[in-house]
């Protein structure tokens, strides 16, 4: 069984070796882009490159910081019935209604 265990050590450490070599790191592609963007020859490269870079290092991501908690005040009997009173006087036909 030892000789079985030792077996099994040395095929996992291989297979772990393996696996870095075959698939680059953050580090091996960041350094990949860079190089890119500053040496292709084809601006579209370039500019792609800079892109996956700058996206590998979340510079495109969007904060939304909703901690807006405030409910929106419903309308007075008054406001809905402007609102009606300007909805029937609309020029355009409404979604659905045949015209003509």
């Amino acid at each position: 069984m030892w000789g079985n265990e030792r077996v099994k050590a040395a095929i996992k450490l291989i297979d772990d070796k393996t696996k870095e070599e075959s698939v680059a790191s953050r580090q091996l592609r960041q350094e990949f882009w860079t190089d890119t963007m500053n040496n292709a020859k084809s601006m579209a490269d370039r500019l792609r490159a800079s892109e996956l870079l700058g996206r590998s290092e979340a510079d495109f991501t969007d904060n939304i910081n909703n901690s807006d908690t405030q409910q929106a005040k419903p309308l007075t009997a008054e406001e809905t019935a402007e609102l009606k009173e300007l909805a029937k006087h609309q020029t355009r036909p409404r979604i659905g209604t045949k015209t003509g």
